[in-house]
C-alpha cells in the first residue's frame, strides 16, 4: 500500500500483475480481431458463393435458351464446340443404347429409323456450321436437323406405344429432343450471329449468288 501527497492511500500493483493485465488486454484484442476477421471472411465467402450461384443460374438460363454471349461465339472454332451438337451427340448415344433392347423384328424398321434420325441431327448441325458463309444454306441445314429431331420424337412415340422403352426413358429422351429443336430454332432465327462472310447480312442474296 502506498500514499500520495494528499495523504490518501492506494494499493500499488506489482510489476507481475501489471504485466498480466497488459497481457490479458492484448489477448482480448487479438481474440476480437480474430473474431472480426472470421466474420469478414465468412461474409466474403457467402457473398462469393452467392455470386457464383447467380453466375451459374445465368449460364443455365443461356443454355436452356440455346443462346450464347457474343464473346462466346467468337471463341468457337469447330462444330464440336456447339452445345446443340454436343447435346445431340449424347442423345444419339442414348438412343443407340435404348434401341438395343428392341425386338429383332424391328431391326430394319424402328431400330434402323430411330438410330438414323438421331445421328442425322448432329450430322446436319455439323454441315450447317460449315455452310455459315451462306445464311440460306446455314438455315436450311439447321432446318433439316430440326426435322430429324422431330422424327426421333415420332419414333419414340412408336417405341412407347409398343412398350419397347420405359416411361422414364421416353419422357427423358422426348424432352431432350424438344430442347435440341428449341436450340436449333433459335440459331435459325438469328443467322447473323452465326454466319460469316459478305453474304451474312443478306440471306436472300446469298441464296441467289450461291
Amino acid at each position: 500500500v502506498g500514499s500520495c501527497r494528499c495523504g490518501s492511500t492506494r494499493r500499488m500493483r506489482s510489476p507481475c500483475s501489471a504485466r498480466r493485465s497488459i497481457s490479458d488486454r492484448g489477448e482480448g484484442r487479438r481474440e476480437r480481431r480474430e473474431e472480426r476477421g472470421e466474420e469478414r471472411g465468412e461474409g466474403r465467402r457467402e457473398r462469393g458463393e452467392e455470386r457464383g450461384e447467380k453466375r451459374e443460374e445465368r449460364r443455365v438460363r443461356r443454355v436452356r435458351r440455346g443462346g450464347r454471349k457474343e464473346s462466346d461465339l467468337a471463341t468457337i472454332r469447330s462444330f464440336r464446340e456447339l452445345r446443340v451438337y454436343q447435346t445431340a451427340r449424347a442423345a444419339a448415344k442414348r438412343i443407340f443404347v435404348v434401341s438395343r433392347g428392341f425386338p429383332i423384328e424391328e431391326k430394319y424398321s424402328l431400330t434402323s429409323q430411330i438410330r438414323r434420325a438421331s445421328r442425322s441431327v448432329g450430322a446436319n448441325t455439323a454441315e450447317a456450321w460449315r455452310k455459315r458463309l451462306y445464311p440460306a444454306s446455314f438455315i436450311s441445314k439447321l432446318s433439316d436437323a430440326d426435322a430429324e429431331a422431330a422424327e426421333v420424337r415420332a419414333w419414340l412415340d412408336t417405341a412407347i406405344d409398343c412398350r419397347y422403352i420405359s416411361q422414364a426413358d421416353f419422357e427423358s429422351l422426348d424432352a431432350e429432343y424438344d430442347h435440341i429443336g428449341a436450340q436449333l430454332r433459335l440459331m435459325m432465327d438469328a443467322p447473323k450471329k452465326w454466319c460469316i462472310g459478305r453474304h451474312a447480312e443478306n440471306p436472300q442474296h446469298s441464296s441467289q449468288t450461291r
